[in-house]
């Protein structure tokens, strides 16, 4: 099973202003199998998100062991181009670690 990256339903847009798309665009390039798991726009409904990263913003990582992986889009986008996104796996989320990315809903 691939990794999920959890992110907005509305990536639809395409551009790096977009929290969801700039990491997933660099999972594509980097060539790492994901399954999208498209969730509520709304933060109060984020019950999943919650439950993986203790705060409601997306994107997030779940890696197959259940953990995931979560921080600003832009810290995101760069673990995945430098190859470090594995070493995430298995350290538990930390909530409230990093400021939300706000474009992100």
């Amino acid at each position: 099973m691939p990794i999920k990256l959890h992110r907005c339903k509305h990536t639809w847009l395409k551009h790096n202003i977009d929290a969801c798309w700039r990491v997933q665009r660099e999972l594509n390039d980097a060539g790492i199998p994901y399954e999208v798991v498209k969730g509520p726009a709304s933060a109060r409904m984020r019950h999943e998100v919650v439950r993986l990263s203790g705060q409601r913003w997306y994107p997030v990582i779940e890696f197959e062991d259940g953990s995931a992986y979560r921080a600003e889009s832009r810290e995101m986008a760069e673990t995945i181009r430098a190859g470090e996104l594995f070493e995430q796996a298995g350290s538990p989320a930390t909530p409230g670690a990093s400021a939300p990315d706000r474009e992100s809903g």
